[in-house]
């Protein structure tokens, strides 16, 4: 996956839980169905997002499909894993939104 790309999935998840509506597992829903479910590879040569991040992208999206919907996993987490997993999002968000092409912090 495209740093580029990358980096516009998650911070349309970041505001999706910053300023959506409603709970935040309802928010974490609405991060995962426009957004992250959408983080695939791409074929552009370079410009690749590194692969711990892209590991702990799919992690992100893997911990919200551990029932047969976002809605279903998102209810049955207690609320400390709801937490943790949008704080997860919201630190890779940022990470990735420091790194450059050249896997050089900005």
């Amino acid at each position: 996956m495209g740093i580029p790309n990358a980096e516009s999935l998650l911070t349309r998840a970041v505001l999706a839980l910053s300023t959506g509506t409603g709970t935040l597992r309802s928010r974490m829903v609405d991060a995962c169905t426009y957004s992250l479910t959408h983080a695939e590879p791409d074929a552009k040569e370079g410009d690749y997002l590194p692969e711990d991040m892209y590991q702990r992208l799919k992690l992100l999206v893997d911990r919200m499909t551990t029932e047969v919907t976002f809605a279903d996993t998102a209810a049955a987490m207690n609320d400390e894993d709801a937490q943790q997993w949008a704080t997860d999002l919201t630190q890779l968000a940022f990470e990735v939104a420091r790194f450059d092409a050249e896997g050089q912090s900005r």
